[in-house]
């Protein structure tokens, strides 16, 4: 086994100290890196669950929806912190397995496993954290899509809390009309 000054080189240089040093030197920051992380999450939710009813929704959405649309539904809430949560573990995977990666740069030069430690932030401190920003970005692409067309089957289905119109407004009162949203 390697020495630890030779597996240092594969461990992430993030350091969870610094990083908690950073959260209450400026706890402003880490608020709005948060929350924006919430909106960027609940944009994805509305982008993804309204594409099942063939609707553009970016043609009627403002600034107000965005900014709230991950606070409004809590599985939203939930899978950020399950992101924040694949992080750390990633970080927590490559550290403890420095000695694989060490044999694997060793046996596997060039081989697609060596990702995996770049992304850990083995290389450097900025390598970690736009290793955090793809983490983040699949997570939620997979799993709040996969939220969304749970949800959106279930409204389909007639399975879920529906709110129906009867207005004399609406050109053709033989149909159904349900609203999805404000």
């Amino acid at each position: 086994m390697p020495p630890n000054a030779e597996l240092d080189k594969y461990r992430p240089k993030v350091n969870p100290n610094e990083i908690i040093a950073l959260i209450t030197r400026h706890p402003g920051l880490t608020v709005f890196l948060i929350y924006a992380t919430i909106a960027i999450a609940g944009f994805v939710y509305l982008l993804t669950f309204y594409s099942y009813f063939n609707l553009p929704i970016t043609t009627y959405l403002e600034v107000s929806d965005i900014l709230v649309a991950g606070i409004k539904d809590p599985m939203v809430m939930l899978m950020v912190f399950g992101a924040f949560g694949v992080v750390f573990i990633t970080w927590a995977v490559t550290y403890i397995h420095a000695p694989v990666s060490a044999w694997l740069d060793k046996k596997f030069n060039h081989g697609a496993l060596r990702v995996i430690p770049f992304l850990a932030g083995v290389q450097s401190a900025r390598s970690f954290w736009w290793g955090a920003f793809a983490i983040l970005l699949v997570y939620f692409v997979i799993f709040i899509s996969m939220h969304s067309k749970n949800k959106a089957e279930l409204i389909i289905d007639k399975k879920y809390g529906l709110v129906t119109l009867d207005a004399k407004a609406i050109s053709n009162p033989s149909h159904e009309y349900s609203l999805l949203s404000t």
